[in-house]
């Protein structure tokens, strides 16, 4: 019987072998990380958290899926730092494009792999903020960003083999390059001017560049001049391994052919599928996921995507909705503040800031001591407003700490004050976003305080007559036609407050109704009071006996 189902195994058909793979490829279990759309912070931390969860789950070899049109610098350092410090396999899969930081990100992978129709390229440093992007960074400021781009992009193609010159025409502009192959091996190697001059003694051919390099509207200007030779020389010290610009003296010039003026050093360069090919970049052309598994002999393929709530974060943590949560805060705030007890206002304060931080907690990336100092602003302006009334210590405090705490929401973790260019670009932006935002608010308490008894919702807000107050009708105080908006009172003029003033609320001063605050703890209804401060629209009253 043994011997009978061997022989039936033997002749058995058997399916068509599979393609070799390298043994340094092979990967039984491969987990795709996705990267789509900008990079910020928040897709570092992704990228950080998946792969730490590919390592524990088994992964063989992590896949980096690019479409993105790049990102904050300070992230895309942060994702290539994890990427070389992975014990996995990486792999860059650019599908369908991998501009700016994407590019970078996709040099630090082990290989590189593209989609059929694939571009990569074009990272120069732009400007995000709308003031400057017009005329692009400051020669200064756009130095000491491209440094450490530079120094990440040269330490990529020193582990990976890369032209250690050609990938930083992907950064900066002066970087000019003739591709010329041995003619007996087969190599191919990138030369300089001088090089070029030196193996030929000729001057090297300047025709048309074959590769369709160039820089969107607006980079090229961004991009500015080469490397201040002090730069390069910090991009140089910066770096673990030697050079790798070949050494071709001692060459005998008839073994060697031009391939190509490969850049021109008047743009950025950026490659398409067959360009990526033709300069060494990418390893093979992949058009699917299917592809992608037979190339590594993948068994199990997963994709590990950004959680829903790393979703939410990247869209909540906008410059914009950050900017909207600001404002409805603050006049949330403000008609609380104005309107007696603890009500609607309230709430919705309370929401748009749990809106503000809840989100970036919920990626462990919330900037806590930020949290702490509009806590404690508001505390402060509610001592200055309930406890000593005035414009005071408190009151200067309160706002202080409430303007560095929402700068601190909207630049999110890490040092307040900058550390570095890319920290200085979100202090910029966070410092925008928080006065724009506190304008705008400004304007509609403005209107609000003016107002707020004939618009709609916010005249329901102030106190109606309670039982035990001195109105003769249960009706809004808004309402009254007597009722005043702006100060018609003078220091020391004896009126009677119509409400419980907790501390805001309305007293009558021979006839008229007029908006006050408590100086002090609250009045009764009732209660005879004294004008205490006229400061504005803000009228402040003591009880009479303690005036």
């Amino acid at each position: 019987m043994l011997a009978a189902g061997a022989l039936c195994l033997a002749q058995a058909p058997t399916d068509p072998p599979a393609p070799a793979v390298a043994a340094a490829r092979q990967a039984t279990n491969l987990a795709i990380l996705p990267i789509e759309g900008p990079i910020d912070l928040y897709t570092a931390l992704s990228i950080d958290r998946r792969l730490r969860l590919a390592e524990a789950s088994g992964a063989d070899a992590v896949v980096i899926e690019l479409d993105t049109p790049g990102g904050e610098v300070g992230a895309v350092l942060e994702i290539c730092n994890a990427l070389k410090s992975t014990t996995l396999g990486t792999t860059a899969w650019v599908n369908q494009d991998a501009y700016s930081g994407g590019a970078i990100i996709a040099l630090a992978c082990q290989e590189i792999v593209v989609a059929p129709y694939a571009t990569m390229g074009d990272a120069a440093p732009i400007s995000m903020n709308p003031v400057t992007f017009a005329q692009g960074l400051q020669r200064t400021e756009r130095q000491k960003i491209l440094q450490p781009l530079i120094s990440e992009v040269v330490d990529s193609a020193r582990r990976r083999g890369y032209d250690e010159r050609l990938v930083q025409a992907f950064l900066t502009l002066g970087i000019e390059l003739w591709l010329i192959e041995h003619a007996p091996s087969g190599r191919r190697v990138f030369v300089s001017e001088t090089q070029f001059t030196d193996l030929f003694g000729t001057e090297p051919p300047r025709d048309a560049v074959r590769a369709p390099s160039g820089a969107t509207p607006g980079v090229e200007a961004a991009a500015g001049d080469p490397l201040d030779p002090e730069i390069r020389s910090a991009v140089e010290q910066a770096q673990e391994l030697p050079p790798t610009v070949p050494d071709l003296s001692g060459e005998d010039p008839a073994e060697w052919t031009l391939v190509e003026y490969a850049t021109d050093g008047e743009s950025l360069l950026t490659l398409k599928t067959e360009d990526l090919q033709r300069f060494g970049f990418a390893a093979a052309v992949i058009p699917d996921e299917a592809a992608l598994a037979a190339r590594f002999g993948a068994v199990n393929v997963t994709r590990v995507e950004p959680t829903w709530s790393e979703r939410m974060v990247s869209v909540m943590t906008s410059m914009w909705v950050r900017g909207v949560l600001i404002a409805i805060f603050l006049v949330a705030a403000f008609v609380e503040l104005i309107a007696p007890g603890f009500g609607f206002p309230g709430l919705v304060a309370l929401g748009a800031l749990a809106l503000l931080f809840g989100p970036p907690a919920l990626v462990g990336a919330a900037a806590w001591w930020a949290l702490v100092a509009v806590v404690g602003g508001v505390l402060l302006l509610l001592a200055e407003v309930l406890i000593l009334p005035g414009f005071g210590f408190f009151g200067i405090g309160g706002l202080i700490a409430l303007f560095v705490g929402l700068v601190g929401a909207v630049i999110g973790p890490g040092p307040l004050f900058p550390d570095s260019p890319d920290r200085s670009q979100d202090l910029l932006h966070g410092l925008a976003t928080v006065l724009v935002s506190g304008a705008s608010a400004g304007v509609a308490m403005f209107y609000i305080t003016r107002y707020h008894g004939s618009l709609p919702l916010l005249n329901k807000l102030v106190l109606t007559a309670q039982s035990g107050d001195t109105l003769e009708s249960e009706e809004l105080i808004t309402a009254n036609p007597r009722r005043s908006h702006a100060p018609s009172v003078a220091l020391g003029d004896i009126g009677v407050a119509t409400t419980t003033l907790r501390p805001s609320g309305t007293a009558e001063f021979d006839g008229r109704l007029v908006d006050v605050v408590a100086g002090l703890g609250m009045i009764d209804a009732g209660q005879r009071v004294r004008v205490s401060e006229v400061d504005g629209v803000r009228v402040v009253v003591d009880a009479e006996e303690r005036a």
